[in-house]
């Protein structure tokens, strides 16, 4: 499909729309719904959804927890999520040691690990038994599993102690979130990783398929950043949400307010301004700003000229 229709029906080309966002985890998922309906595209941020190290981290969790770890690879990577204390130098004694039980059981019977370490490993493995009663009681979707799993392991404060802020970086919580709704519709943990493993190879195949194409005629998904100095038909600015767009760790708020009217300009016939309410959160203050612009071009745009007295 080479071309999109508007609600008058009227045709045009792919290259003519561009759907922005503040932050590029939003842009990871409208990749996916790319892929998913053969639209053309050309994205112009970094990253992925399935390679976010937030969703790497959780499904982590649940890959152990659900015994889909034969080479102790998703174990080795959570001793330090959130960070315990466990040092490179006791990780590879961990591993020497070929403990038949895991990295963990191997790390509780090193000598060289003082009680903070232990208490801290001890906790990991109580939140691990925790996760396979769920999966055993079979009550909860996956999308449950990752809530739960984020609960239990403090992600939220984990996030924090990352950025050394008291809030956690709203962009990684909205991929959660996004994690958790693809989770909603499973109920089998082996169904739903093998989803997100295929989804990862897909993405990335379509990605470089879609880099070798010469044809320009290709749905643009760029972050406001990457839009300055461009212009499109149509603009789609999407999750103008509180905490996103302004984003919650920017710098200035004025920087991020003239980031909005930038994106909003890029439009020579159209913008859509959207934001999400499915997930519990607020628009974003500069939706209000937004409406407070428009209705004062509009009031000017309906004023009688004024002609100089001759």
């Amino acid at each position: 499909m080479c071309t999109v229709e508007d609600e008058e029906g009227t045709s045009y080309a792919w290259s003519r729309v561009a759907i922005l966002s503040r932050l590029s985890h939003f842009l990871s998922l409208v990749e996916i719904e790319c892929v998913r309906n053969k639209i053309p595209y050309d994205k112009r941020a970094g990253g992925g959804f399935t390679s976010a190290k937030e969703v790497e981290d959780v499904l982590a969790y649940l890959r152990v927890a659900a015994g889909y770890d034969a080479e102790g690879k998703w174990e080795r990577r959570i001793v330090n999520v959130p960070f315990r204390y466990i040092g490179k130098d006791a990780l590879i004694r961990a591993e020497q040691s070929k403990n038949p039980l895991g990295i963990t059981a191997a790390l509780l019977q090193d000598s060289y690990l003082n009680q903070k370490q232990r208490r801290a490993l001890y906790e990991l493995q109580e939140i691990i038994e925790n996760i396979r009663r769920s999966l055993r009681q079979a009550k909860d979707s996956c999308g449950e599993l990752v809530r739960s799993i984020i609960r239990l392991v403090d992600y939220e404060r984990h996030l924090r102690e990352q950025t050394g802020s008291l809030t956690a970086d709203e962009s990684k919580l909205g991929t959660l979130e996004q994690l958790a709704w693809i989770g909603d519709s499973y109920a089998d943990p082996k169904a739903f990783l093998t989803h997100i493993d295929t989804l990862s190879g897909v993405v990335k195949q379509t990605r470089k398929n879609e880099k070798a194409k010469s044809d320009p005629n290709k749905l643009v998904l760029s972050t406001c950043h990457r839009g300055k100095g461009l212009e499109w038909d149509y603009v789609i600015l999407c999750d103008v949400t509180a905490g996103r767009m302004p984003w919650n760790l920017a710098f200035s708020l004025d920087e991020e307010l003239r980031l909005l009217y930038v994106a909003v300009t890029r439009a020579r016939k159209r913008v859509v301004v959207t934001y999400s309410a499915s997930d519990g959160r607020d628009q974003s203050m500069f939706i209000t700003k937004l409406k407070a612009a428009l209705r004062d071009l509009t009031e000017d745009a309906q004023k009688p000229n004024k002609t100089a007295a001759v």
